[in-house]
Parts: structure tokens; sequence; C-alpha cells
């Protein structure tokens, strides 16, 4: 028998972490908006709006623009894409830029766009600053086995979004 599983292929040796594409393409489509809002959707219960435009994004032509002008009115305001190939029990890395003229966090989570909306590994605050900033940060999928097609990534501005907030986002990956 082989010593390499061939859940082994791909994976750094180092830090054992897999770079995952589906066999259409990348995990995240339009990262970085240049194809304004397609492969984005966006919800608000509240008095929000989402649209690409051009700079300050901070990678290309446009970044995510998500202003909240009156977070009373409602509880969810999420900006997410849905349909995301993931493979189990693998480690990924999820990376943005961003900005907040508040500084207002955002809540981020990876999960199973039907209910029960299990959550597939990736559940974190961001921290975000008033000016451009990036991250990444290193995950592992949980809550199913072999390979799904029906992951969310969802951005939640609610409750911590205030009146005035303008939230910026851009290259937003898993891989």
């Amino acid at each position: 028998t082989s010593a390499d599983s061939s859940n082994n292929i791909g994976r750094d040796p180092v830090t054992g972490t897999k770079s995952v594409t589906v066999a259409n393409g990348p995990v995240i489509l339009n990262p970085s908006f240049e194809q304004g809002v397609d492969n984005w959707f966006f919800f608000t219960n509240g008095n929000a709006s989402f649209t690409a435009e051009p700079p300050p994004g901070s990678h290309g032509l446009n970044s995510g623009r998500i202003r909240i002008t009156n977070p009373d009115s409602g509880s969810n305001t999420q900006l997410f894409q849905k349909n995301i190939t993931l493979e189990s029990d693998t480690t990924y890395s999820f990376g943005l830029s961003y900005y907040s003229n508040t500084g207002n966090s955002v809540y981020v989570a990876l999960i199973k766009d039907t209910a029960p909306f299990t959550n597939y590994g990736l559940d974190l605050t961001v921290n975000l600053g008033s000016g451009w900033s990036n991250q990444s940060y290193l995950f592992t999928t949980t809550g199913f086995s072999g390979i799904v097609n029906d992951a969310r990534i969802f951005f939640q501005f609610a409750p911590q979004g205030q009146a005035g907030d303008d939230y910026r986002l851009d290259s937003i990956n898993v891989g």
C-alpha cells in the first residue's frame, strides 16, 4: 500500500493546508467584485444597500459596498454566496480585504445553505478597522463527510452595524 493517501494529494507538507478549486473554477466566484454583483446575494429586513463600486477597492477596479441606513428597522443584513464546493476534514484559508468607516465588526460563517444550516467550520467575527486591511484565517471543515456543493459563505452586518456605517469588502477567497 502507498504511504500517501489521496486525501493528502495537494496538501502542503508543512502546514497541511490544501488549495482547492472546483471543476468550474475557484471556490469563491467574483471575489473582488470585478463583475459587479454577479454571484453575490444581499438580504436585509432593515434599511441597507449593497453595490459594487469603483475605488477605493483595495485590489482591482471594484469592491463590494454595504451601507447601513437604519439598522433599528431590521435584525438581518447579510451578503452571501452559495453553492460553494468543499471537501470534508480539509484545512482551508479564508482571506479578505476590508474597510469600515466606523471600524465596526462583521460576522463571517460558512454554513450549509439549507436547514438546518450546519456550520462547516468557519465561524468568526472580523474586527474591521477604519482603513484598508488584509486578513487571513485557517479553518478545517466540519459537519459533513465527503464533498458538498451546498455551502454558503455569509457576512452578517447586524446587529453590530450602525446607521451611517459604510463597509467595503474585496479579494474574498477560500482555498
